[in-house]
């Protein structure tokens, strides 16, 4: 009993006790801040509750206080960060622009794609343990506009254990912060690292920060970039020479100019960009040196070069190189004419046989969005080679979407897969009705989704005439160019009368999309141009029609219009034609140049020379047989060894018009051809020439074939001015009684033509001595 008396007080104090502590928690408020609680130390809890085992700290439910407290959760670096495996870019071939940047990481451009908009704070990485995370992000950061992580960078590129892509990388980024701090640290990084004493330098590093404080610092307001011109290190010269190419004040250096005859290839070409982009009085003279370099670089830097300068003698230089060079130099070539403005010549490459050429053309359309570069696009987008027809669809994005939009749906409907997919993704950037389009879809499917993308172009305002939003003027200065008169100023001039109606109406006929109305016109326009020759107006305008022609027939209507009209519009029209697709307007076009000879047509036959098509090759040839019309004997010399005889005769035959001694040699040795038609065609020559070397040539003929035979017999009655076997009959005699009588006069004659060196008035028996070159 008093066991029981004495235990109940104390349990009755333990009671009250137990009650009190437990209204004390229920009035206990919870923090506002949930992580501020959680973050309460064991010093923070009275000790009473710490004896009795309850913690004040609210769990993460606070109805549910018996659910264990949740950890918070740490940020991950992504694996891409730490990843150092930077790689230089690759320059696009369908632009051949340089990239943005020059180092890449394909896991960066990964980790930024794949975010899709929620990607974390990367700021939160700079303060990671891994260097190699923290200059990645400093990069990603600064490739994002973020121009605050400066310090970043520069401690990046400072630091010795990175690798030096990643250094190099971080140098780029530095470059590009839109920054008052950005200029000043990397000269510190210059000095630090700028010379060949300092401690881990790297020819690599110094270049990069040279180009790196070209952008923030004009040449011409330090010393370090002339210093750099006269180092031992190619890259270092080439990136001083970069930094006065982009520079837009000072003065040239004199030691920049004499690198044009550097060692290294590479400051060579550099060199000439330089001189180039800043317009040096020498620039022109250095390019067409240049052109002589045997190391393939600098040949083509020379090309830019002249593209980049212009004007009528560059343009001229440049049209030569399309002439019988590698597919390098014809590339390059094409690209700066382009550039220039000089579509005639470019498109006049659609036909050649290499391909890169061709896509070069293609990547000239960018600079050409006109009724005559549709044309060219719609051809080449057939073209069996994918490069070309990937590079079409390039060059279409910069056009405006009136003149892009007929083409690329034309690809959606016609073009291979490939091109069809990329043609699908642009349109449908452009203009999103498109994007219902499935370049993957069955053909029906497809065939339903291109009617309605057809209606649904048609019932736009994207639709219509779309060549006068951007027709860029072409420069003037030879026959390709010259007299470029634009038909909205014709009026302006009213010395050049304007197309009568019977005649703007033809031409209007050649805008019409039915091609019988076209050919029609063109057949009356020459009609009309046999009895009256056109005005220059309507000639300006027939060229600029012929420019988007495709038909052949109507070409050739075309070409006979003008085939009596010398005018620079005339002469335009036929080297567009010269690019024809189809044979028969080339060889027609070399007809109009040969009746038309001018020196300055050389760059144009002169590419017709490799053209697929036998008869075309001869028609060049042929243009060529007028004296003073060939400058290079060597466009020529090359086919005196041709399979084709008849081409290795008409090839002598306009080298010895020009007065090259390779052509009466060659003529000499075809005369005893192996086949009788090739010798009946070179004594022909012979008699046209109407020189009187080749007498004895063709009196050795008189025994020949019978073909041969009477063309020796009518080439000698030729040279020599009579026809010495006439008796004093009705008519001729008899073939043997001719060749007897040529024989005669020959033996009479031989003692004259051996004397003729030691007396040149000798030679008056036969004909006047021809003038050699």
């Amino acid at each position: 009993m008093f066991g029981c008396r004495t235990i109940w007080p104390s349990l009755l104090c333990g009671l009250l006790v137990c009650a009190a502590l437990v209204a004390g928690c229920r009035t206990l408020e919870p923090p506002t801040d949930l992580a501020a609680a959680m973050s309460l130390s064991d010093a923070d809890v009275p000790p009473v509750s710490r004896g009795l085992g309850i913690d004040p700290r609210p769990t993460a439910t606070v109805e549910s206080p018996v659910t264990k407290p949740a950890e918070p959760q740490e940020l991950k670096v992504p694996t891409e960060l730490a990843d150092d495996r930077w790689l230089p870019t690759p320059s696009d071939p369908d632009s051949g622009a340089e990239p943005t940047y020059r180092w890449q990481h394909v896991g960066l451009d990964a980790l930024i794609a794949g975010w899709h908009g929620k990607h974390p704070d990367f700021a939160l990485f700079l303060s990671d343990d891994d260097a190699v995370v923290v200059a990645n992000t400093a990069i990603l950061l600064a490739r994002s506009g973020d121009s605050t992580i400066d310090r970043c960078l520069a401690e990046a590129v400072c630091n010795k254990n990175l690798k030096l892509p990643l250094r190099r990388a971080s140098v780029e980024a530095l470059s590009g912060l839109d920054s008052a701090l950005a200029g000043p640290a990397l000269g510190e990084l210059l000095d630090d690292f700028g010379t060949s004493v300092a401690d881990g330098y790297s020819v690599e590093l110094h270049a990069d920060l040279l180009r790196a404080l070209a952008h923030h610092v004009d040449a011409a307001a330090s010393s370090c970039f002339a210093d750099a011109l006269q180092t031992d290190e190619g890259d270092v010269r080439q990136a001083g020479l970069y930094a006065y190419t982009i520079s837009g004040a000072g003065v040239l250096p004199a030691s920049a100019i004499e690198l044009r005859s550097d060692r290294d290839p590479r400051v060579r070409a550099a060199t000439l960009e330089c001189l180039a982009t800043r317009r040096h009085p020498q620039a022109l003279q250095c390019a067409r040196e240049a052109l002589t370099d045997f190391h393939l670089d600098v040949r083509l830097a020379a090309i830019r070069a002249l593209g980049e300068l212009g004007g009528d003698d560059a343009r001229a230089t440049l049209q030569r190189l399309l002439i019988h060079e590698p597919e390098a130099v014809r590339s390059g070539a094409v690209l700066a004419l382009a550039k220039s403005g000089d579509d005639v010549t470019v498109f006049a490459s659609t036909n050649d046989p290499s391909w890169q050429v061709r896509r070069c053309v293609a990547r000239s359309l960018a600079y050409f969005p006109t009724a005559r570069g549709e044309t060219i696009a719609r051809q080449l987008l057939a073209d069996r080679s994918g490069e070309v027809r990937r590079a079409v669809v390039y060059a279409l994005d910069s056009w405006p979407l009136a003149a892009a939009g007929p083409i690329l749906l034309t690809s959606l409907a016609e073009a291979p897969y490939p091109t069809r997919k990329q043609a699908a993704e642009q349109l449908a950037r452009r203009w999103p009705p498109s994007q219902r389009y499935s370049a993957d879809a069955p053909p029906e499917s497809r065939a339903e989704q291109m009617a309605a993308l057809q209606a649904a172009w048609q019932a736009t305002n994207v639709s219509g005439e779309p060549w006068a939003i951007s027709i860029p003027p072409r420069p003037a200065g030879d026959p390709a160019q010259g007299d470029q008169l634009q038909l909205a100023s014709l009026t302006a001039h009213p010395a050049i009368p304007l197309p009568n109606d019977q005649v703007a109406g033809l031409l209007g006929e050649l805008s019409s999309d039915e091609v019988d109305r076209r050919r029609a016109a063109a057949k009356q326009l020459a009609v009309m141009a046999a009895e009256q020759p056109l005005e220059l107006a309507s000639v300006e305008m027939l060229a600029e029609l012929g420019m988007a022609e495709t038909d052949a027939l109507v070409w050739r209507e075309m070409l006979d219009a003008v085939h009596s009209d010398g005018s620079p519009p005339a002469v335009r029209l036929a080297y567009v034609g010269t690019g024809h697709t189809a044979a028969e307007v080339r060889r027609l076009s070399c007809g109009y140049l040969a009746a038309h000879s001018d020196p300055r047509h050389l760059a144009v036959l002169g590419r017709l020379l490799d053209d697929p098509n036998s008869a075309v090759v001869r028609s060049a040839v042929e243009a060529f047989g007028v004296r003073g019309a060939l400058s290079e004997p060597a466009l020529l010399e090359r086919l005196l060894t041709d399979e084709d005889g008849t081409l290795r005769v008409a090839a002598a035959r306009s080298l010895a018009i020009n007065g090259y001694d390779s052509g009466p040699v060659a003529l000499v040795r075809l005369s005893g051809d192996s086949a009788a038609e090739i010798r009946r065609q070179a004594v022909t020559a012979m008699g046209q020439l109407r020189d009187a070397m080749y007498v004895e040539s063709l009196v050795a003929r008189l025994d020949d074939e019978l073909s041969v035979k009477v063309a020796s017999v009518a080439s000698l009655t030729q040279i020599v001015g009579s026809d010495v076997t006439l008796g004093q009959g009705d008519g001729p005699p008899p073939l043997a009684d001719q060749v007897s009588s040529w024989k005669q006069w020959w033996d009479n004659q031989r003692p004259v033509a051996a004397n003729a060196s030691d007396s040149p008035a000798a030679t008056t028996a036969l004909l006047p001595s021809r003038t050699t070159r």
